[in-house]
């Protein structure tokens, strides 16, 4: 598509207009925006009020935050795994390996980066997944939080793009999956109100075992999710490139 190539030769030419601009878009791009996933997480759990008066009635409740902080865990590994089942059927090349690309740094170190990414499927792109996830999450609870996350996570995007990781399509892709089901969740939130605050009132019960146990959960979403998809690996017997 015209569209595709146009966006992604604009944001490569932006990353690459120097090998310090290219090698800070490769450090932002990827493990930071897990840990901003992870961060946004932490700024839901405390937001809100906790106890809201009549005059507060429109804020969101502190315990409505925490609610849709579980959706939005739940969110993300269910797209994932959606994203997973698409990238096996869709067999696209990344950028990276068929598009021409400017690339100012040491042509063996960006051998190495193209071998890491030889086997994760290009589209939709995970990090989209997880941008939507968190932006949709945020938009539901305070509308110019959720502004300043749909820039961070577009600034992120970009980058992306521009490094040749991601087709803009894959990316495009990526965000209407993880919008969709973020949505689709907070749809049937009133479904699993049951569910969701017997969660949350161990949380508040045993909070020596559950918060320590919350830090290794946000502790893996700053690292992808990888032991997350590695237990799912061990259960299925089938590895999932993650």
């Amino acid at each position: 598509m015209f569209l595709d190539n146009w966006i992604l030769h604009v944001a490569n030419h932006w990353v690459a207009r120097s090998d310090a601009a290219f090698y800070q878009a490769l450090s932002i791009s990827d493990r930071s925006s897990w840990v901003w996933a992870a961060c946004a997480f932490v700024a839901l759990w405390f937001t809100g009020e906790s106890n809201p008066g009549e005059t507060q009635s429109a804020r969101v409740s502190r315990l409505e935050c925490r609610r849709r902080v579980l959706l939005l865990a739940l969110a993300l590994p269910l797209s994932f795994l959606v994203a997973q089942v698409i990238q096996k059927h869709v067999d696209r090349p990344r950028p990276l390996f068929s598009a021409d690309l400017e690339i100012p740094i040491d042509p063996l170190v960006w051998q190495n980066i193209k071998n890491a990414f030889s086997l994760h499927g290009s589209f939709p792109s995970d990090h989209a997944v997880m941008f939507a996830v968190v932006i949709t999450g945020v938009l539901s609870v305070n509308a110019w939080a959720g502004l300043l996350a749909f820039a961070i996570g577009l600034y992120y995007s970009v980058l992306r793009v521009g490094v040749g990781f991601h087709w803009p399509s894959d990316v495009f892709a990526g965000a209407v999956l993880g919008a969709s089901v973020t949505v689709f969740l907070l749809f049937i939130k009133s479904y699993l109100l049951k569910i969701l605050d017997f969660v949350l009132l161990q949380f508040e019960r045993y909070q020596v075992i559950t918060y320590p146990v919350g830090f290794l959960l946000l502790l893996d979403l700053s690292q992808k999710l990888s032991m997350l998809f590695y237990l799912i690996s061990l259960v299925l017997s089938h590895p999932l490139e993650h």
